[in-house]
């Protein structure tokens, strides 16, 4: 095994190298394994279509999808908790095309992954062999931003690995070169709302720039008024 997610289900996803990703449902009795259901998905056209067999980063968002990098680009697994059920051809992951100058091509193609990172905003942080990371918005959809030598302090473009301190919402990346950070503008949630911080604070007219606001919950309604409560 090279790497292992557990989804919203209780559900564990684990690949390993050269196979493709296996998940197992092990109906909440771990120690009995008469009740298991495992389901392999690899690069077959009905049993899985992923990009590759080599899966090298696993990744489950709030909606409980489950993404799946590999050495040849990524796919999403929508609908992770029906697939023990499926029949072949039924529980194939899913790669996001994009009509680009009029050619149809699958988002970052064939890039090396190496890790998938979720942020409080449910937004996907790609880390690559090569090629930097891309920051891809919540339905992956759209690249939000892409970090490289060329654009940004990033000191080396080959990543081996990222975490998350959700608290803050900082970023640790380790690169063959040494250790970064980035401070980026989604952190988990707070169900309390009991640490709520707010920066810069106060925010004058004449400011410019974004305003984080940590320590809320995801999906909160947020409401901005003037001294006057206006």
């Amino acid at each position: 095994l090279t790497q292992i997610a557990i989804d919203f289900n209780g559900n564990k996803w684990m690949s390993v190298s050269g196979v493709g990703l296996i998940g197992l449902n092990d109906q909440g009795t771990i120690t009995d394994l008469s009740d298991d259901q495992t389901k392999l998905l690899n690069s077959g056209s009905s049993t899985g279509g992923l990009p590759s067999n080599e899966v090298t980063a696993i990744a489950v968002d709030f909606d409980n999808e489950i993404w799946i990098g590999t050495d040849n680009g990524f796919a999403i697994l929508y609908n992770s908790a029906s697939a023990f059920d499926a029949t072949a051809g039924n529980y194939n992951a899913q790669r996001i095309k994009l009509d680009f100058e009029g050619n149809v091509e699958y988002l970052l193609g064939n890039t090396s992954i190496v890790d998938i990172e979720v942020d409080g905003g449910n937004r996907k942080w790609f880390g690559t062999e090569n090629a930097g990371i891309f920051l891809l918005s919540e339905d992956g959809s759209e690249i939000i931003e892409t970090f490289t030598t060329e654009n940004s302090p990033l000191i080396s473009n080959n990543i081996i690995d990222m975490e998350f301190d959700h608290t803050t919402g900082e970023l640790y990346i380790i690169t063959d070169k040494g250790l970064v950070s980035y401070r980026a503008d989604a952190s988990y949630e707070d169900a309390e709302y009991s640490n709520v911080k707010v920066f810069p604070n106060p925010y004058r007219p004449e400011d410019s720039g974004p305003i984080t606001i940590q320590g809320i919950r995801y999906n909160s309604d947020i409401h901005i008024t003037d001294v006057a409560g206006n």
